[in-house]
């Protein structure tokens, strides 16, 4: 069984119209290697008045990541990070997330970053056989 972390860090505070960057790292802490891994990040800038998205947005894996990953973007503003093959136990990637804030976000408004990881359970057959004529379901 694989045992994924996610960890997003990044900075305290944003000026409205104003550029920021975070970074996520996924970890597969093992034993096994995970499959089916996806990375979802849905950006929300809160305010009293509503809810806004961000002007620009974009996230770019590290160079040095040990796995590739299919990227897609989910509108209003935010992404899934598909592995493209199974990540190794011990495998650590990291993406970089930039986007931009809107000037018309009134200061002190909160910006949320919903960053979180699936994966395929491994599923483990122990004395499997298949089913024949006569076996009995119920």
């Amino acid at each position: 069984m694989s045992d994924l972390s996610v960890t997003e860090t990044g900075p305290a505070s944003v000026k409205a119209g104003s550029t920021t960057t975070y970074d996520i790292t996924l970890s597969n802490l093992g034993p096994d290697p995970a499959s089916g891994v996806v990375l979802t990040d849905a950006l929300n800038l809160l305010t009293p008045t509503g809810t806004f998205t961000a002007n620009s947005f974009s996230i770019v894996p590290a160079a040095s990541d040990p796995d590739s990953f299919t990227a897609a973007f989910l509108p209003p503003v935010g992404f899934t990070e598909t592995a493209n093959a199974a990540i190794a136990s011990g495998n650590v990637d990291t993406f970089v997330v930039t986007c931009t804030r809107p000037t018309l976000v009134p200061a002190g408004s909160t910006v949320t970053s919903a960053v979180s990881v699936t994966s395929v359970p491994r599923i483990l057959m122990i004395g499997y056989r298949p089913m024949v004529p006569g076996d009995f379901v119920g």
